[in-house]
């Protein structure tokens, strides 16, 4: 089974796309996480990180068309940015300590 099995079902440069906005999404929000804020304003911030860097990642596909610097749109690298987006949302918030007023503990995957 090795690696070319999986280059052949899923391309080395989704699996980029998606590492890429997966670790932004994730670092910036357990960023946002450490910061002592009321629970709304986490929230909110939180919401903003990960629409701002959806927004991104579909503005930069559309721009490699617009501007025609040799790079064109992929649609697969578009669902690829959003689905690294959301994945790196759900991991940080699965890593997010939950306050329950006795104990804080993590939450379990």
């Amino acid at each position: 089974m090795g690696l070319s099995g999986i280059e052949k079902q899923v391309p080395l440069d989704k699996i980029v796309h998606i590492m890429i906005f997966f670790g932004l999404v994730f670092l910036w929000q357990r960023a946002i996480v450490a910061l002592q804020l009321a629970g709304p304003q986490k929230r909110l911030l939180i919401l903003f990180n990960l629409a701002g860097w959806c927004c991104l990642g579909i503005a930069s596909e559309f721009l490699q068309d617009f501007l025609q610097l040799g790079r064109q749109f992929d649609q697969a690298d578009l669902i690829a940015d959003l689905a690294g987006c959301v994945a790196g949302g759900w991991m940080a918030k699965k890593l997010t300590p939950v306050e329950t007023g006795v104990a804080t503990k993590t939450n379990c995957l």
